[in-house]
């Protein structure tokens, strides 16, 4: 119930902010997150003293990005952001120091700027919308939009260890782990791409899948790289502008 009317709340306030002005400002920004602030108890990425490795986390500390929202057509100015890849969640550390975690349902797409380049995440609802993969609206990062669009999805989980008893007993600590997957959006349907070769040729359509595997031998790339696996698309896509 409590979630009803922060998202009836975030849509009245929404369209009140921005009714005249399109532009996400740290002011509106300001607004909006003090309608939905984190939950307390909010887990930060210091886990000295717990009994696990990692982090639920993208980044295990906050790193400066914006925000755009699903009414907007522009990014927000420059905020903190992690991103909760456990629970789906995307919290924002205005410059005020206040915390909030804003409705998946309201992200549109999220700019995380990295140490070498800036990542962009989007929300899809895959299963719901295009009847593939999972349900429910999620982060994806974008790595590469052309003809094609690739996305990566990542979702962590708590993995539990066990006790091992070797010469009296020790306790593992329980870690974070992630499962990946990888869609390729075609512009007219979805599919889930396998990182190798033939998972490649299986995503791909007519004399695109048969260039496949030439593309990956003449340009030494190694698909299970996503930097790799971004590339290729981007070689095909200029290959079939040239050709046309």
């Amino acid at each position: 119930m409590r979630a009803l009317i922060i998202v009836a709340t975030l849509c009245l306030g929404s369209t009140l902010l921005w009714s005249q002005d399109r532009r996400v400002t740290l002011a509106s920004l300001d607004q909006l997150a003090h309608m939905s602030p984190a939950r307390p108890g909010f887990m930060t990425f210091d886990n000295d003293g717990m009994q696990f490795e990692g982090t639920p986390f993208l980044f295990d500390d906050w790193r400066n990005g914006r925000v755009k929202l699903k009414e907007q057509d522009v990014f927000s100015e420059q905020v903190g952001v992690i991103l909760d890849l456990q629970d789906n969640r995307i919290y924002v550390q205005l410059a005020s120091e206040f915390v909030s975690e804003f409705p998946v349902e309201k992200i549109r797409a999220v700019e995380i700027y990295n140490e070498q380049d800036t990542l962009l995440y989007e929300t899809y609802d895959l299963g719901n919308y295009y009847g593939v993969g999972p349900k429910g609206i999620r982060f994806y990062q974008i790595l590469h939009r052309g003809d094609y669009t690739l996305l990566h999805g990542e979702k962590k989980y708590l993995r539990r260890e066990e006790y091992v008893e070797k010469f009296g007993i020790v306790e593992r600590p329980n870690e974070f782990k992630s499962i990946h997957s990888y869609w390729l959006d075609n512009g007219r349907t979805i599919k889930k791409l396998k990182k190798r070769k033939s998972g490649l040729k299986d995503a791909l359509y007519g004399k695109d899948a048969r260039k496949a595997k030439r593309i990956i031998k003449a340009n030494d790339l190694n698909i299970k790289k996503d930097e790799d696996l971004a590339s290729f698309f981007a070689i095909l896509e200029q290959e079939n502008k040239k050709s046309n």
